[in-house]
């Protein structure tokens, strides 16, 4: 059985673990305050795939402790509670972590793996406590200008936590006595975010930076003095005067005329000394605010400065030209303050009060939300007797809303009074009393009742949906009966909630009302299926019966929707039931399987629909050893059908208990494999890899040397089945590097297949003896192998996990036992790889290694050299499989850290000299670029030059170009000052910024030059003017039938749209930052028409599967976010990227839209793919 079972669905958990309980409103609050306990709230939908599988996570014992432990865990619905819209939930599976009152946390959206979970466990321990420990340790030094040690302790870990560090600020800017000399003394930790937020902090006290740079701490003794003494200085004088002393009006006035500059740090430190200076610079931005002539950016800057400044969330009282502004000022102006107000302001109160008597009516309604944020009797009672005197509806509805959402029970009878409202009121009034109607006395809960249930009567839709859902969110006894009367509603909405409702106490008579609804057929049965799912009320049989029997996608749907009561299709397949019907059996869990009548599983392997076969070869994989399976192995082994002889042979192996049967089994098995069409291959070979996969840890060498004898594509495809579940790397990838060492799997590809999955230091632990085995073979390609894996899996983890010292000592000794166990090898591949990894290790002996290889006869090897001695450390690695198959593997380095120390040694740089000749022209702009870095003059630099002007230039070449000239020993050269205009004139604010930075690098003469010609620079055309690259316009759409793909075309014409097809799932980073490069890249590219597809959505998923089957992306690799398709290839995941992505486009310009190319029924195919 083992890894086999996996070809099927994988058996999951129906209901969540014991330990989570329902969201149950207000008593959930009241249970984890009991326990003392942070929140973990799950919103979850019967209906998504997603969650399903994050059910399998969740039953993870390490994730079940970890829950347990630190949290109280509460799932909720999405579909059947609102609480979702009070944290903003937008998608699911979604989870929340809150305090006890219930505010936020941490949030993070989408499936994640136990790994990444745990993480998120760990991240959301470790923000609540800073919530609640580190602030209060916070607020005790943050008041003293000498903490102790645990406060300070505590004070620096709040500090330093980004969801925390405003609240810090605002203490710290609000104490008379702050604790300056520990925060100056944080200048010189080693730490580069603390000595960050240390100035951050500092500045905004002292309103200067005092010439510290963080960035440069060996530089920056003298500003560490100057701090010092201003530290001494403020703590004798007050902090107050000490600001105020600092920043005279002079430089108040000239730090609001440096707001217009384009430096975003000259800007930012100009903010900081006006909000320094505090009430002080208001005349001062009051008097420019008056200047007619003022640039509009500059104004709005000054704007936010005046709210921030009136209204700073430190200041223990309101300055007194709040009070003015609030009482006399513009209506924008006293809404702006209003909204700068912090919560719980109970000194504002007069103020806010005063404003509802104001004849505007979105002064009333900021002042009722201010007021509503201010805890106590007082507020509410000011609450109350604007509810009882507003006239407006608007304002009306705002102030029961924000009534609502403090439950005050005492204001229970004005909301009740609120009933007799319009339909805004209605709803919102409802809503209050449902959120408070656990906290309810018992004759106040009857008064609440009575008022509600006569509104189910209501001529207002949205009233009785209200009603409805507040009862059901909340348990409010005695509506279900009464809802009873709304089940045949003219509106579908309040029908779907009634009958919910009803069917919690009466499920019977609910279970007839949703058959008859279902035989109507339409929307009617579409309703009939939303109740079904969104409920708990068991599935009518005839309901089931009538889904299993038809055969369509649309029913197959609706059978998916109720998937959690499938087993009826067993007894209905079994009793034989149609063949459509079976499909339903993969929402069966595995030991449901095994029930499924072998007759019926022979029936469905010899039925003439793929999808079927391939349903029914998984079905008896899970059967496994016992009779039954072993005679319908017999049968299919010698079946005409490919597929069926596949599944047949994969079984008989599966079954073969002793070595005796099982090598002839696995010889037939390997002789069917090689005998398979390209067409077969992806049909096929599933079953297959699953047997094979499933005992490669009993295999002994006679086994593994017949899969040496499979052929290279399908044994790459068996290594990456076996990779696939990331869950089990650790037990899966010794397996395979067994493989590889014992001859079963081709070295090179399986290597750069396995170094992807090495993302983990327990893997490397577990790979690790064998990958040393592997380095001391006598076998080059093996000692290849496990290099390929040591630069590309283990480099790539630990650049981007950034270790610590200890991680990166264990990654450090490993490397140096792999290259300890090499023997000495001449082949240009092992010698770059092992030059590779010594530079990753900042071995100076790699510097010499480039050297030798810099007069190697390969010249891959020598660009590697050239990269190396120009760069020094390498960063990232790409390793391309070679299509021929021979050579298999070759190593680019693209992108490198910048090497510290010393200038070249003269050997190292006469071998860059030597490969400035170099006849590969790509090594001689890598050497051009490291004599370029490394501040040599020289006369060649031409070439460069000229890319850098250029277009057509690879994104990488032009990055390293920019970089050696930024980071550059010398002054750049002359040649360079025509494309450096050119980016200066971009317009790309990114690459004008970039121009900037190496514009300080020319020589005086050039800068002058430069500078005359910027000054003699045409202005940027306006908006809509001709030449102007119109905007990336993303266009949500739905796939649909079309024609098949129509020949490619020649290229646009300007103006013409490229057709890009953009699939993401919500909350996912990655989806964000591809999306922000589509969008980057249609102002350089010309319009790109973008339509927008979400993963979670089944139309979406099928388009995905279609396109991919088109374009020929792998299994592995389908239904991944974020994916690109255009009608010229696709781009999945990890390949989203910026150059590839250019590359894409460009090549797609003119072609037919990805969703113009997708015919009805390759989406159909794809359908059936997916339920497979």
């Amino acid at each position: 059985m083992l890894v086999l079972a996996a070809y099927a669905l994988p058996a999951h958990p129906r209901e969540l673990p014991p330990p989570w309980i329902p969201y149950d409103g207000a008593s959930t609050w009241e249970t984890a305050r009991s326990a003392g306990l942070p929140v973990l709230l799950y919103f979850h939908a019967p209906a998504c795939r997603f969650c399903e599988m994050m059910k399998i996570v969740l039953a993870d014992p390490a994730v079940n402790q970890a829950v347990i432990r630190s949290f109280l865990p509460v799932s909720v619905d999405a579909d059947a509670s609102l609480l979702g819209s009070r944290y903003a939930v937008q998608g699911v599976p979604a989870f929340v972590v809150t305090t006890v009152p219930g505010e936020p946390v941490l949030m993070a959206a989408g499936y994640m793996g136990p790994h990444r979970f745990l993480e998120f466990l760990a991240d959301a321990r470790e923000t609540h406590g800073v919530l609640t420990d580190g602030l209060r340790a916070a607020e005790t030094a943050a008041s003293s200008s000498n903490p102790d040690d645990g406060a300070w302790d505590g004070f620096r870990r709040a500090w330093l936590h980004p969801v925390t560090r405003p609240a810090v600020i605002e203490l710290v800017l609000a104490s008379p006595s702050p604790p300056l000399a520990r925060i100056v003394h944080a200048l010189s930790s080693p730490r580069l975010s603390e000595r960050v937020a240390a100035i951050d902090l500092l500045t905004r006290l002292a309103g200067q930076d005092m010439e510290y740079d963080p960035w440069k701490p060996s530089e920056n003794a003298e500003a560490l003095r100057r701090w010092l003494r201003w530290a001494e200085h403020a703590a004798d004088m007050g902090v107050p005067q000490a600001i105020f002393r600092n920043v005279t009006e002079t430089e108040a006035l000239s730090a609001i005329m440096r707001l217009a500059d384009e430096n975003r740090r000259v800007v930012a430190a100009a903010r900081s000394t006006l909000l320094a200076a505090g009430t002080a610079a208001l005349p001062l931005i009051r008097r420019a605010l008056s200047d007619q002539v003022l640039p509009p950016q500059t104004r709005a800057v000054l704007q936010e400065l005046r709210y921030e400044i009136l209204a700073p969330r430190s200041a223990p009282q309101a300055p007194p030209e709040i009070g003015r502004v609030l009482a006399a000022g513009a209506e924008e102006e006293r809404l702006r303050i209003i909204a700068a107000l912090p919560d719980a302001r109970s000194d504002a109160l007069p103020l806010l009060e005063e404003l509802l008597a104001s004849p505007s009516v979105p002064l009333r309604e900021a002042a009722c939300v201010a007021i509503s944020a201010i805890p106590g009797p007082a507020s509410s009672a000011i609450l109350v007797d604007a509810l009882r005197t507003e006239k407006d509806v608007n304002a009306c509805t705002t102030i029961i809303k924000e009534l609502g959402r403090r439950s005050d029970i005492s204001t229970l009878d004005v909301l009740l009074q609120a009933l007799d409202g319009n339909e805004e009121n209605k709803v919102a009034a409802i809503e209050a009393v449902g959120a408070m109607y656990r906290k309810l006395a018992m004759i106040q809960k009857g008064l609440a009742v009575s008022a509600i249930v006569g509104l189910l009567n209501d001529p207002s839709w949205r009233v009785r949906a209200a009603v409805l859902a507040a009862a059901e969110e909340n348990s409010i006894d005695g509506v279900a009966a009464a809802a009873a009367a709304l089940t045949d509603d003219p509106d579908p909405l309040v029908r779907v909630a009634a009958l919910r409702l009803v069917g919690k106490n009466s499920p019977a008579k609910v279970s007839a009302v949703l058959v008859d609804m279902f035989r109507r057929g339409g929307d009617e049965r579409n309703l009939a299926i939303e109740v079904l799912a969104g409920s708990n009320i068991d599935v009518p049989a005839e309901i089931m019966k009538t889904l299993l029997a038809a055969d369509s996608l649309e029913m197959l749907d609706c059978v998916k929707t109720l998937s959690s009561r499938s087993l009826l299709a067993l007894d209905f397949v079994n009793s034989g039931g149609s063949d459509a019907a079976a499909a339903a059996l993969e929402l069966l869990p595995l030991d449901e399987m095994k029930k499924v009548d072998a007759r019926v599983l022979l029936r469905m392997l010899h039925s003439a629909g793929v999808s079927l076969r391939r349903l029914a070869a998984a079905l008896v994989i899970n059967r496994c050893r016992d009779d039954a399976a072993v005679k319908i192995y017999s049968q299919a082994a010698a079946s005409d059908d490919v597929h069926l002889r596949i599944v047949g042979l994969s079984g008989l192996l599966v079954s073969a208990s002793a070595p005796s049967r099982r090598l002839p089994a696995l010889q037939n098995l390997a002789s069917a494999l090689n005998s398979l069409s390209p067409h077969d291959v992806g049909d096929a070979f599933k079953p297959a890899a699953a047997a094979i996969v499933s005992l490669l840890n009993v295999f002994g060498r006679d086994e593994m040397k017949i899969l040496g004898a499979i052929s290279s594509e399908l044994a790459q495809k068996i290594v990456a089945y076996a990779l696939y579940d990331y869950e089990h790397l650790a037990k899966s990838v010794p397996l395979v590097l067994a493989g590889i060492h014992n001859g079963a799997f081709p070295p090179l590809p399986s290597a750069a297949i396995l170094a992807d999955r090495i993302y983990d230091v327990d893997i490397l632990n577990a790979a690790s003896e064998r990958l040393l085995d592997m380095a001391s073979s006598s076998d080059p390609r093996m000692r290849c192998a496990a290099l390929v894996i040591a630069l590309k899996g283990v480099k790539d983890y630990f650049a981007r996990s950034a270790p610590g010292p200890a991680a990166r000592g264990k990654r450090d000794d490993w490397l140096h036992k792999l290259l300890a166990a090499l023997p000495s090898d001449d082949t240009p591949l092992a010698a770059m790889l092992v030059m590779l990894l010594k530079a990753s290790l900042s071995s100076p002996e790699a510097l010499d290694l480039a050297s030798q290889a810099a007069a190697s006869g390969d010249p891959e090897l020598r660009r590697a050299a050239a990269h190396v001695l120009s760069w020094g450390v390498p960063y990232q690695y790409e390793i391309r499989l070679d299509a021929a198959g021979h050579k298999e593997v070759s190593v680019g380095v693209y992108r490198f850290e910048p090497a510290a120390g010393a200038p070249l040694e003269r050997k190292h740089k006469l071998a860059l000299l030597a490969l400035r000749s170099d006849p590969d022209p790509s090594v001689r702009i890598e050497a051009l670029i490291g004599l370029l870095r490394y501040g040599e003059t020289r006369s060649d630099y031409l070439p460069l030059a000229q890319l850098l002007a250029g277009d057509a230039v690879a994104w990488n070449v032009r990055t390293r170009i920019e970089q050696a000239l930024r980071e550059s020993r010398g002054n750049v050269p002359t040649v360079f000052l025509d494309p450096l205009i050119r980016m200066a004139a971009s317009a790309e604010d990114y690459t004008r910024r970039r121009a900037s930075e190496i514009s300080a690098k020319l020589s005086p003469e050039d800068r002058a030059a430069y500078g005359e010609a910027l000054a003699a620079l045409t202005p940027p055309q306006a908006s809509g003017s001709p030449g102007r690259s119109p905007k990336t316009a993303f266009l949500p759409d739905r796939p649909r039938s079309a024609v098949p793909l129509h020949p490619v075309q020649p290229p646009a014409s300007p103006g013409k749209s490229t057709a890009v097809a953009f699939f993401y799932q919500k909350g996912c980073r990655e989806c964000r930052i591809a999306k922000d490069l589509l969008s980057s890249l249609g102002s350089r590219y010309g319009r790109l028409e973008i339509r927008q597809y979400d993963l979670a959505e089944v139309s979406s998923m099928r388009f995905n599967e279609a396109l991919c089957e088109r374009s020929g992306v792998p299994q592995n690799k389908r239904l991944l976010a974020p994916s690109v398709f255009t009608a010229a290839g696709a781009l999945v995941s990890d390949d989203v990227k910026i150059g590839p992505l250019a590359e894409l486009i460009v090549a797609s310009a003119g072609l037919p839209a990805p969703w113009d190319a997708v015919s009805a029924d390759e989406q159909l195919d794809a359908a059936r793919s997916i339920s497979e």
